[in-house]
Formats: structure tokens, sequence, C-alpha cells
């Protein structure tokens, strides 16, 4: 008997009612493998909302299908299923988050046993994710899943940086994506930041000078400079400090420490 998209995605396979976290990580063990092309059928025919739940749950058991389709959609938001109105949305911001759920899936998939084909789907998922970085919310969740990838380190910061740059020329337009942008390009310095001091610095200087008063976006910084190495990025945490504000200040000590820890375990 043909299942309904809800027993697809929120029922365990005694038919009892579940969380679609719970699906997940119960498939990420093997179970419900049975229900794959169920919600391959779903990803491509079902209602906005359900289809985006096919591809979060895809995307999170390393499926072929659920990369394909973060890559099409990320390439053209206005054609998304949701784009008429958003499905799930933030509840901070009231904002659409459903491009901040698939790279919460993407996050979710480097659980999978790693293969060279699963770690070009998820590259090729996260560089679509990244063209759309400074108009779709992520919050701290795009950066979180390309820590996991030492590549965005070394091969792709050229990438990272590009998308850092146009983050910065969208905030200095003074538009209003509806988040915080700043906040956002503060997360996603926590890539770039153990692999390039200089840039990281230089960025950051400018990501201060616009957005000084937002102390979020200050601590963020701070937290993804404590993963720096170098001068620069100390001076910039000096910078920080100077500004007298407790919650950055507090912020910046632990940057601090953790550095100093790095750097006793390093030698």
């Amino acid at each position: 008997m043909r299942r309904s998209p809800e027993e697809i995605l929120f029922t365990d396979d005694q038919g009892g009612a579940a969380t679609l976290e719970d699906v997940i990580a119960d498939g990420m063990e093997g179970e419900y493998a049975d229900r794959i092309p169920s919600l391959i059928e779903l990803l491509g025919s079902g209602s906005p909302y359900h289809r985006l739940m096919a591809c979060i749950v895809l995307t999170s058991w390393g499926h072929p299908a659920g990369f394909e389709a973060i890559v099409r959609w990320a390439s053209n938001p206005g054609g998304t299923p949701w784009a008429e109105g958003p499905v799930t949305v933030d509840r901070i911001y009231g904002t659409d988050d459903a491009f901040e759920s698939l790279a919460d899936a993407l996050k979710t998939s480097y659980w999978n046993a790693e293969t060279a084909e699963l770690q070009n789907m998820q590259r090729e998922a996260a560089e679509a994710l990244l063209t759309i970085y400074h108009l779709s919310y992520f919050g701290q969740t795009l950066a979180l899943a390309l820590v996991k990838d030492p590549v965005w380190k070394t091969s792709k910061q050229s990438k990272i940086a590009h998308t850092l740059e146009t983050c910065l020329q969208t905030i200095a337009s003074g538009k209003r994506p509806g988040f915080d942008l700043s906040y956002q390009t503060a997360c996603l310095l926590l890539v770039l930041a153990p692999a390039n001091d200089i840039l990281t610095a230089e960025i950051s200087e400018r990501l201060i000078a616009q957005c000084a008063e937002n102390d979020r976006t200050l601590r963020e910084l701070a937290l993804a400079l404590g993963y720096a190495n170098g001068l620069a990025t100390l001076r910039t945490l000096d910078e920080l400090k100077r500004l007298s504000r407790p919650s950055v200040v507090a912020e910046v000590d632990r940057a601090l420490t953790l550095r100093q820890e790095r750097a006793s375990t390093s030698t």
C-alpha cells in the first residue's frame, strides 16, 4: 500500500510517530532503506514542504538525489518549490530558513562513511550554497559543515574568500536580506581563520568597521579568531578588546585562551 508523506517522514519502523531527526538518525544506521524510493518520489512531486523534508533526509543519508536537489535549488533560488512562500522559518528572524536546514543536512552527511563519491557530492552542494550565502539565511550552520572537510582550508580558500567579499559588499551597500548578514559573515571566517591569517585579519578589520555596534557579530568574530594562528589576527583581537564591551571582551579572552592552549599542545 502506498504510504503518505507523513508516514514516510514522520513514523518509525513500527508505524509510531517519530520526529524527522529520529528518522534521519535511524536511517544513518541502515534502517529505512526501503523508504528511499518513496523519498525520491516525494522529492520530485510532493508539496513544497514535503519536498524540502525529503531532500533533508536524503542528503543526511548521503544519497545523490538530495545533493543534486541542493545544487539545483541553490543555482536557481527563485525556482525552489517554496519560492512562493516559506515552508519553514527561523524562530529568531522569522525569515525563510530552508537553505539553513539543507546546510544542516549537509553537515549531518559527514557522519556517513566517507567515499570519494560522497566527498564530491558534498563539495558540489557546498559550493552551490556558498553562491547564495549573502542572500539566504544560514546562521552558523554552513560554516560548521565546511569545517568538517579540510579541503576548504587548502585548495578552496579562494571560494571562501570570494564569498566573504561578496558579503562585505552586500553589507556596505545597505541591503537588508532579512537576517543578520554581518553575523553570518563572521561565522564563515571560522573556515578561513586557521588557513590564512593575514586575509582573515583584513576581512575582520573591514567587518569591524562596518558593524562596530553589533556585539553579536563581534563576539562571533572573536570566536572565529580563536582558531587563527598568526600575529595579524592577534592584533585584531586586541582591537576588539579595546572596544571595552564586556560581552565582546569575554569572548576575546576565551579566544586568546584557546589560541594559547593550541600553541602549547603543538610544541
